[in-house]
């Protein structure tokens, strides 16, 4: 990630609870609350985008289809669509695979987390 400054922790404080109110998620930033590096995500995509990446929030809360939400690859393996597109997954925590944009195939480790039951029927980013 490289040298996070005070200046970088407060700009993305700013984005982080501007983001987290439009897209409905707990406002305290912590991974393990939501099993997702924000700070990692924050300083490789938006850093200095901080207005462009709030646009695209609105537009995916809107039903864009061209609009994404978070990258996979700061999940963490305790996240239910952790995957193997994750920097976290490596040997021991494999993450599991997406077939289409939508259709989440677990890994072992992924079944191990949650359970084969909580992965059936379920589709993501509808």
């Amino acid at each position: 990630m490289g040298e996070w400054t005070k200046e970088d922790e407060l700009k993305f404080k700013s984005w982080y609870g501007k983001a987290s109110k439009l897209l409905g998620l707990n406002s305290d930033s912590n991974p393990l609350k939501h099993q997702y590096d924000y700070r990692g995500y924050y300083s490789e995509f938006v850093k200095g985008k901080e207005t462009q990446s709030l646009k695209n929030f609105l537009k995916l809360k809107l039903g864009n289809p061209k609009a994404h939400g978070f990258d996979d690859k700061y999940k963490l393996p305790g996240h239910p669509t952790f995957s193997a597109l994750s920097k976290f997954s490596n040997e021991n925590t494999r993450g599991g695979t997406w077939e289409d944009d939508s259709t989440f195939v677990p890994s072992n480790f992924n079944v191990e987390q949650y359970g084969r039951d909580f992965y059936k029927n379920k589709r993501y980013r509808d």
